[in-house]
């Protein structure tokens, strides 16, 4: 359950467009407008993408979220003729993650350079070996430049000692959570609680 919307629901990808002109014509629901769809990449699934539809009803103030999963390069059907918002939305989608839309009346890039090749919000874009051109003041003109992003690969090691000198004394963030947990743990059953 999703606290942020009061209905949230899972369906086919070929069913988006129906259950959405259900909610946008249902007297009920009646969720008139369609706040964003965006694309969460999952590498490791094999429907690797969801689409998440947010709408909102401005006579009963209630707000609902549609998902659905895409599978890597199998288009899903456009829901713009239902809500024509969808149509920056389904493009930004199609050019930052890859996913088709079939009906979509424009799908072209929108974000990201003509010639440009990849989707760069997919988990497994690679961040270097790209051109960019940008403005160089030095210069006075536009120049082509290798992108670099340093972004690599960041492993989180739970048993590292986070030790860190303050004021000229060691402070252990591992002593300093533990102590705070025994502090909470030892005067809660007094009734006494700790807000952090």
């Amino acid at each position: 359950m999703n606290p942020y919307f009061d209905t949230t629901i899972y369906v086919n990808k070929r069913k988006v467009p129906l259950v959405l002109v259900w909610y946008r014509d249902d007297s009920i629901e009646y969720m008139r407008q369609l706040m964003d769809m965006t694309c969460v990449d999952h590498m490791d699934r094999t429907n690797r993408f969801t689409l998440w539809y947010t709408g909102l009803s401005t006579t009963y103030q209630k707000r609902f979220s549609l998902l659905t999963s895409v599978v890597d390069k199998i288009p899903t059907i456009t829901a713009m003729t239902v809500y024509r918002s969808l149509e920056w939305s389904e493009r930004e989608a199609w050019d930052m993650f890859g996913v088709q839309f079939t009906g979509h009346p424009d799908m072209r890039r929108i974000l990201t350079d003509y010639g440009f090749k990849g989707f760069p919000l997919r988990k497994n874009f690679p961040t270097v070996g790209y051109w960019e051109k940008v403005y160089d003041k030095n210069h006075d003109s536009v120049v082509q430049r290798l992108v670099t992003l340093m972004q690599a690969s960041k492993t989180v090691n739970p048993f590292y000692d986070y030790r860190v000198k303050f004021m000229g004394k060691d402070i252990n963030f591992n002593d300093t959570v533990a102590q705070e947990e025994e502090d909470y743990y030892e005067t809660s059953w007094m009734g006494t609680w700790l807000h952090y």
